[in-house]
């Protein structure tokens, strides 16, 4: 009898050169991490590098790391790079030590659903879209002033609706200014600089959300009724432009008309007053001819 040998079995361990390497969140280091009070020597550095060329010199162990596109990031210069992400638009990297456009991402996030929510309503009400930028440098004022801003805005194909923008100006890093259709609504205090290190806490954000939430609420609505009797005294004018209008019409048409009469009477008189002539004139020929 002839022993059948068993079928080859492939080897259950995989090669670990070949293993793949551990994702942004769970790879580790060996440098000191910078989140407060950790003492963790597994951090990797921030991937950040500004427009200057510079990178920023901190490292973040797995628990207090930002990971976007995944690179690693500090909480700060993570928040900067994803508000700042556009499809339309290449965005150049802000200065290491600047934190205006991580504070305005911060505060837009905690704050973008109720700002969403007030325009969201406006769109349904004046058949518009809604349009979220995202954290951009914009030069204002006559004297071109930098200012870090996010806008939200509806639209339609006549131009720009309502727009709600969060804002801090360079000159007055210590202001986040709330605009509604570029007017300056409030200006509410920012957090102190040694604060914006990392992400302010939950309570920081939401003191400055309720703030700003509020007044965004009570400008939109004002704005809304002062639009709305805006379009009814505009309907009310267009209305009594287009009667006018037509009342003039119809004044030219009656005057063509009557003209048109007039002249009609005219000729009729003109013929009668030719007919008898005419027949007067064809009676006399024939007793010219007799004479003759």
């Amino acid at each position: 009898m002839t022993r059948q040998s068993k079928p080859h079995q492939a080897a259950a361990d995989t090669d670990p050169d070949l293993a793949d390497p551990p994702s942004a969140h769970a790879a580790v280091g060996t440098q000191q991490c910078r989140g407060m009070g950790c003492a963790a020597r597994t951090g990797l550095p921030c991937a950040y590098v500004d427009r200057r060329g510079r990178a920023c010199p901190t490292a973040w162990c797995p628990s207090h790391r930002t990971v976007f596109e995944n690179a690693i990031y500090c909480s700060l210069h993570g928040a900067t790079l994803s508000s700042m992400r556009s499809e339309y638009t290449d965005s150049v990297h802000p200065d290491l030590e600047n934190p205006l456009p991580a504070l305005i991402a911060w505060v837009s996030r905690a704050a973008e659903d109720d700002i969403v929510d007030i325009l969201q309503g406006i769109c349904r009400d004046r058949a518009e879209v809604l349009v979220s930028d995202p954290v951009r440098m914009v030069l204002l004022g006559t004297r071109r002033q930098p200012t870090w801003e996010r806008a939200w805005k509806t639209a339609s194909s006549v131009g720009v609706g309502a727009r709600v923008a969060i804002a801090v100006e360079e000159a007055q890093p210590r202001e986040v200014l709330i605009k509604v259709n570029s007017q300056v609504i409030a200006r509410v205090t920012a957090p102190e600089d040694d604060d914006l290190a990392e992400e302010p806490t939950q309570e920081v954000v939401e003191l400055l959300v309720r703030q700003l939430v509020l007044l965004i609420t009570m400008y939109l609505n004002q704005w809304q009724e002062e639009s709305a009797a805006e379009a009814m005294e505009e309907a009310k004018v267009q209305a009594a432009a287009k009667a006018h209008a037509e009342a003039e019409a119809r004044a030219e048409a009656e005057a063509d008309a009557q003209e048109q009469a007039d002249r009609l009477s005219d000729d009729t008189m003109l013929l009668g007053e030719r007919a008898p002539n005419q027949i007067s004139g064809r009676a006399s020929t024939p007793a010219r001819h007799e004479a003759g």
